[in-house]
């Protein structure tokens, strides 16, 4: 049986607070991406959604569908002609600092040109006890994914958010 290997291409513990994290020069030797997250936010009363654009991409080039639940409730949202990808909402830094949102991201077919290119995001918010979903599209069809970013919708990332991606090979 075929295995796929977890190859690290970025590993990053953060020392003190950002804006953002870049991560550049993606190679193109693997069929697909994963990003492990464990995020906290700046943001001292609410939490704050973690967004993510692809090659500086901030035009109006993606499109997401997007669910939580807790507590026996759950909801879901289409959104068209946004300018990145929501992932998740980060813990707020009123939660301290054992809580944090784990996000487990998937890139599809990152290398390949010509057609959209799908994400898969899976998140935990411990602080409000609700698990969620993103399903995204990245409707620029001329490039390969070399570059991805992540921000906070308000606020920064806190020190000791750690995103680890990883490169797939298919068997």
């Amino acid at each position: 049986m075929a295995v796929n290997a977890w190859n690290t291409i970025y590993s990053t513990t953060l020392s003190s607070d950002q804006s953002s994290i870049d991560i550049t020069s993606i190679p193109n030797t693997y069929t697909d991406l994963v990003a492990i997250i464990y995020c906290r936010g700046t943001r001292s009363a609410a939490d704050a959604e973690l967004l993510f654009t692809i090659n500086g991409d901030s035009g109006a080039n993606y499109e997401i569908g997007r669910g939580n639940g807790a507590s026996g409730t759950f909801y879901s949202n289409i959104y068209t002609g946004q300018s990145n990808i929501s992932l998740g909402n980060t813990a707020a830094s009123n939660t301290g600092t054992i809580a944090y949102t784990a996000i487990e991201l998937h890139i599809n077919n990152y290398a390949t040109t010509g057609k959209y290119r799908s994400v898969i995001a899976y998140s935990t918010e411990p602080q409000v006890n609700v698990a969620g979903w993103r399903m995204g599209v990245w409707k620029n069809t001329a490039d390969a994914i070399n570059r991805i970013t992540f921000t906070s919708e308000l606020g920064n990332h806190a020190a000791g958010t750690t995103i680890t991606l990883y490169g797939l090979k298919a068997a």
